[in-house]
């Protein structure tokens, strides 16, 4: 029996994975999306797994925190 990636355990590890690399940047979650050109309430939101950011933020997000996109998953 296979265990399978629901969505929402997707969107969670996402946002655990967020929060790990921003914080060991030392960086706030305003730090971050300022140097992505969103808003504050908006990357809060990836960190919490309330919603999916779109590939192009995922990009600006890994370049504000200097990582790869695979770091994430």
């Amino acid at each position: 029996m296979s265990s399978k990636t629901t969505y929402e355990d997707a969107l969670l590890k996402l946002g655990t994975n967020l929060t790990k690399h921003r914080e060991a940047k030392k960086m706030t979650k305003r730090a971050v999306a300022d140097k992505c050109g969103m808003e504050e309430n908006n990357y809060a939101r990836y960190e919490n797994g309330e919603t999916n950011p779109t590939l192009k933020s995922l990009v600006k997000i890994c370049n504000a925190l200097e990582i790869e996109l695979v770091d994430l998953f």
